[in-house]
């Protein structure tokens, strides 16, 4: 806290207007308890209430610490950091220098951490103004307007529910994984067409979003770290800029073709992050929806620890219960908080630990059930794996069923066949039918219909007619 001024910032408005306070000194928040007594159950449940309890922007503090003592070996550590102060780059800052001062406080050695960074969060902030406000700031915001012009288009997932009138931001999160093989041929694939990983995934993604939806301008928002300057790369504080990727889709492009649409769009919103996307919705002035998130509604993450990388933080950042990393000495290991929030529609988060790929859909209840996410979660794994296996094929011709699904719909549902009883005719079979259900409908053609008691009527009328010119029965 003493090193880093963001986190003893506090907020407040002076004539309508937001207004950070930095103070020079900020009593650390840490409270540690004995959870000794506490059941799993309660324990968690004690986390939760103190992960979710709403910050005061006012007075603070805006990151707490609370230490649960289970035993003298085992303790549970939450940090609760307001996202105004903070991301996930800045925590990575954070946890790196604990691991340096932990052991060093513990043996009470010499502390070697590197000077605070000379920038400060108020030196970024003046650096932004002045680019904004010059030509860099007016080619940015051109590049952007030509990119976002025309109607914005809203992407419509089929839902469970009607989406509610206003945006709640009830949420919840399903995690699965990749297994390092799956991963392995995704990093190979990324290299055959010269992208990345982040690019594969994200086209995907976009294909997965396509299929759902059967759009194809597709806009989703993926965060930059808003550290473009070197000596930005030790600085604590909120510096994550949301970039807007604009997905073409149309032609339906085989996967090579989408991957390199997919480069080219992410090459370029990245050459262009410096302009911020709070500014840009409020310069665009899109028609506002108090139902939707303004511009996108879907958002693509994926997180990568800079310094404690694959085998340290990363897997952390998808509040999965399990991961470990060493620390300073310490044995870590991340514990699971249910997921309430969900900031969007449905965000999918990704990131790579000890070879292969975590993810999670965090996705907005009002809007879906878990049983749809799950069933999500298995299209994007069989489309991934079509992906690899056919990069030559059309994106609309890509496996999307998982197996139970295509042997439910081949094969279930095609099991038409019914006992009847063998020593009735067909003609009083559906007669008793007609006494069941009068009223349902028993016939279609084009746009007429007929519900069984008219087609019995209609059948009565003709049995009537062949009867007068000598048909028989039989016929």
């Amino acid at each position: 806290v003493d090193r880093h001024p963001s986190l003893r910032k506090t907020f407040s408005a002076e004539h309508g207007k937001p207004l950070q306070i930095i103070h020079d000194t900020k009593e650390v928040f840490f409270l540690q308890e004995d959870a000794s007594h506490l059941s799993e159950v309660d324990l968690k449940q004690r986390l939760s209430e103190a992960a979710w309890k709403p910050f005061d922007l006012e007075s603070g503090p805006l990151f707490k610490i609370h230490l649960w003592t289970v035993s003298p070996e085992e303790h549970v550590l939450l940090l609760v950091i307001h996202h105004i102060i903070s991301d996930f780059w800045s925590l990575d800052i954070m946890i790196h220098e604990l691991g340096i001062l932990y052991p060093a406080l513990k043996e009470g050695s010499e502390i070697h951490l590197p000077p605070p960074p000379a920038l400060q969060y108020l030196d970024y902030v003046r650096w932004q103004e002045e680019i904004l406000a010059g030509p860099e700031g007016e080619k940015l915001w051109e590049y952007w307007k030509e990119k976002l012009s025309g109607e914005l288009p809203a992407l419509n997932l089929p839902t469970d529910r009607p989406r509610p009138p206003l945006q709640t931001y009830r949420g919840a999160s399903e995690t699965f994984h990749l297994n390092p093989e799956l991963t392995e041929k995704l990093k190979a694939l990324a290299q055959a067409n010269g992208v990345t990983l982040y690019i594969v995934l994200l086209a995907a993604f976009q294909t997965l979003l396509h299929r759902y939806s059967a759009q194809e301008d597709i806009l989703i928002g993926s965060p930059s770290s808003g550290r473009s300057r070197r000596d930005l790369s030790n600085l604590v504080g909120y510096l994550v800029n949301p970039v807007v990727l604009r997905g073409d889709l149309s032609g339906n492009p085989s996967v090579q073709a989408l991957l390199q649409r997919t480069r080219d769009t992410v090459l370029e919103a990245f050459e262009h992050l410096d302009y911020p996307f709070s500014l840009l919705v409020e310069k665009l002035q899109p028609e506002r929806d108090p139902s939707r998130s303004p511009i996108y509604q879907v958002m693509f993450v994926h997180q990568k620890a800079q310094r404690l990388g694959e085998e340290g933080l990363t897997p952390f950042a998808l509040g999965e219960a399990g991961a470990k990393m060493q620390l300073g000495g310490m044995h870590l290991e991340s514990m699971h908080l249910k997921q309430s929030v969900a900031q969007m529609d449905l965000t999918l988060t990704t990131a790579e630990a000890h070879g292969s790929l975590l993810a999670s859909f965090d996705y907005n209840t009002d809007l879906f059930d878990q049983a749809t996410i799950e069933r999500m979660i298995g299209h994007f794994q069989v489309l991934l794996k079509g992906i690899i296996q056919h990069p030559e094929e059309k994106i609309s011709s890509l496996p999307i069923l998982t197996e139970r699904e295509k042997h439910q719909l081949l094969i279930e549902w095609n099991d038409t066949k019914k006992d009847f009883p063998q020593d009735r005719c067909i003609h009083e079979l559906f007669e008793e039918q007609v006494e069941k259900t009068p009223h349902n409908v028993a016939v279609v053609f084009e746009d007429q219909q007929l519900s069984y008691r008219e087609l019995n009527s209609r059948a009565n009328q003709l049995a009537h007619y062949l009867r007068k010119r000598g048909v028989g029965p039989e016929t």
